[in-house]
């Protein structure tokens, strides 16, 4: 207030106290047991669908459901429910490690209805260039490397001439061909070792699914280092933001590895190869190629009568398995490419010409290691490239392939069973991960080996 002139001014002050807000007086709260949920934790519901997403709906044993089911159906809007487990009840289990996950949903129904899936995807980088390994030394050579560039102290190693895959601290980088660990390599050696790097050699991503109502949970790139802020404890186990359907606790001294990748992991593989296996027939003779050209001279080759122009070749000599298309033939000793040969210079290289499609029948025999006693109808042998049939140019695009050809024989002779595949990249290497579901053995172990008589091997 600004006086403007002598007189009485008179201001009012707001009072301190504040009236009493009205609160909803129709909001119900129902304590009870119910099919599924989470125990002793309140649920906001506001509608019977909520309690049906959240406790799984109506159960002949649950007064509690038939009673949320009429408060709704009456008129109300909304209500708490809580879950009271009944006495004795335990949460399913399942151990990793030392890695125990509990769901946090006591009673029998999560037994083989709660999947948990563990992948190393995108977590490691590839190295550039080679390293020689020596045994029982700790300094590391790198051929084609820059290790200044792309490394950090601290960072660690995983060498894939190393069975046993243990990872090793970055001590020192003194250039960009020599680096020390912190430890002796314990490994065979090896002159030539590609290699991968990570930050935490403890981290994985962990995927939840409820398969009752397809719910499903990801942590992506969580840790079993306690002094990092992803913690695999801390962030599954927050209340506020961790999982709605298991907690996690840790039994022993904290593993100095993640968990094992879920599901069964094939070989690391390249697309082109698997089309070169599927579609290729290896051609008479060989060829001289050199890096830059697009000219290929063959030793005993029939060019002329084995090849036509716009078929595509892929070279032995070539690792990465790229296709070339033919783009003239003067001879049968000579032929241009429609692009240049991007590989090394090779003298005696051997040929594959590539079909449209496959050249056989190719398929798998899909079993059982555990139970030892497989279930019936299994092993099941399934054809996953018929013959003539185009094959997918991407690992991404034959995990589909398989995983259709898979589920389809599944469907008519498993009803219930089902395969996921999917693409596990760890640095440069990709390959294909399945994980399966077979009723009534939600621990069962599957495998994937050559067909019986009557199928080519698209297994290996």
């Amino acid at each position: 207030m600004t006086p403007t002139y002598p007189g009485v001014y008179i201001q009012e002050l707001p009072s301190p106290v504040h009236t009493i807000a009205g609160v909803a007086t129709s909001i119900t709260a129902f304590v009870g047991y119910t099919a599924r949920g989470i125990d002793n934790r309140a649920e906001l519901v506001f509608s019977f669908g909520d309690f049906e997403r959240l406790f799984g709906g109506l159960a002949s044993d649950s007064e509690l459901s038939y009673a949320v089911q009429q408060f709704f159906g009456n008129g109300g809007t909304q209500a708490y429910v809580v879950r009271s487990p009944r006495t004795g009840a335990l949460g399913a289990q399942v151990i990793f490690n030392s890695l125990t996950f509990t769901a946090l949903s006591s009673g029998s129904w999560a037994n083989g209805q709660l999947f948990v899936d563990v992948d190393y995807n995108n977590l490691y980088q590839n190295v550039k260039g080679t390293v020689a390994l020596t045994a029982g030394s700790a300094n590391i050579t790198g051929t084609g490397t820059s290790f200044q560039s792309s490394l950090k102290a601290g960072q660690f190693l995983v060498f894939a001439s190393d069975a046993t895959k243990t990872p090793y601290r970055i001590l020192s980088i003194s250039s960009d061909t020599s680096l020390k660990l912190d430890a002796n390599y314990a490994g065979a050696a090896a002159p030539s070792s590609t290699a991968i790097v990570s930050a935490d050699p403890t981290a994985f991503n962990l995927t939840v699914t409820n398969l009752v109502d397809g719910t499903v949970e990801a942590f992506p790139n969580v840790s079993l280092n306690s002094s990092r802020q992803n913690y695999v404890l801390a962030v599954v186990n927050d209340p506020d933001n961790g999982s709605e359907l298991l907690s996690i606790s840790l039994g022993g001294a904290p593993p100095v590895n993640p968990p094992a990748m879920t599901g069964i992991v094939g070989a690391a593989i390249i697309a082109g190869a698997v089309v070169v296996a599927t579609t290729g027939a290896t051609l008479a003779g060989t060829a001289a190629l050199t890096q830059g050209s697009a000219t290929v001279a063959g030793t005993g080759t029939a060019f002329g009568t084995a090849l036509q122009v716009g078929q595509s070749l892929v070279f032995a000599a070539d690792p990465t398995f790229t296709q070339y298309q033919v783009g003239a033939i003067a001879n049968d000793t000579s032929l241009t490419l429609s692009s240049k040969y991007a590989g090394a210079n090779a003298v005696g290289s051997n040929i594959s010409g590539l079909n449209a499609g496959a050249t056989a029948d190719f398929g798998i025999r899909l079993s059982v290691s555990s139970p030892s006693t497989a279930p019936a109808p299994l092993p099941l042998n399934i054809k996953v490239f018929p013959k003539l049939a185009p094959v997918p140019q991407t690992i991404s695009g034959l995990a589909a392939k398989v995983q259709s050809a898979i589920n389809s024989a599944l469907a008519v002779q498993m009803p219930g069973a089902s395969v996921t595949c999917s693409v596990s990249a760890i640095g440069a290497s990709q390959s294909i991960r399945v994980n399966a579901l077979i009723p009534q053995f939600p621990d069962a172990v599957i495998t994937i080996a050559a067909p019986a008589a009557g199928l080519s091997d698209g297994a290996t």
